[in-house]
């Protein structure tokens, strides 16, 4: 009986952990982007700045491609990332958060790279070479898709300042769109 009760308080202890630590985030959007990647020769290359706010938990962002100005509809990141949040509030998440955010397919391949400084910023844009860590454009892996047409991103290491999204062409003779969105999940204070 002893033990019962023990697993009980266990149980009820860990149930409250996770109902608290999930009341205390909340869904930010921090901005919903459309980028046209022009052909190769003109502007292969954009730099999105994403400025998070103070008690950043962690961010994620959603992109599709769209090579015909078909995909008008925002990705509603935001609202997706806050259902799933609540949900994880009232017990209801299955599986990973990432493989329930749905982003529609894209129609053409970008490559986006995370950056932490002004100065990678810069040299993007002139087009330096890009590698990971070394001589170079400095960028995060992790964070990070190369020749990608969709998809979303968690990032959990880097959750403070202002970061860089870059977004290159990544070959071929095909102008497109990207849809992009920003959310943050912010701890309450």
């Amino acid at each position: 009986m002893k033990s019962r009760t023990l697993l009980h308080f266990y149980i009820v202890l860990l149930l409250n952990l996770s109902i608290t630590s999930a009341q205390t985030l909340k869904v930010e959007p921090l901005g919903k982007h459309n980028i046209v990647i022009k052909t190769i020769g003109t502007n292969t290359r954009n730099v999105v700045t994403v400025v998070l706010p103070p008690n950043t938990v962690e961010w994620y962002y959603s992109f599709t491609t769209d090579t015909e100005g078909k995909t008008t509809d925002a990705l509603n990141l935001a609202v997706q990332l806050g259902g799933l949040v609540a949900s994880a509030y009232y017990g209801k998440a299955a599986g990973s958060i990432l493989s329930q955010i749905k982003v529609p397919k894209g129609s053409s391949r970008v490559d986006i790279y995370l950056m932490d400084n002004n100065n990678s910023k810069e040299r993007f844009n002139r087009k330096d070479d890009i590698k990971w860590g070394g001589r170079g454009i400095s960028c995060y892996e992790p964070g990070s898709v190369k020749s990608h047409s969709s998809g979303t991103i968690r990032i959990k290491s880097l959750n403070t300042g202002t970061l860089y999204l870059g977004l290159k062409h990544p070959g071929g003779y095909n102008s497109f769109n990207v849809i992009l969105e920003v959310v943050a999940l912010v701890k309450s204070p």
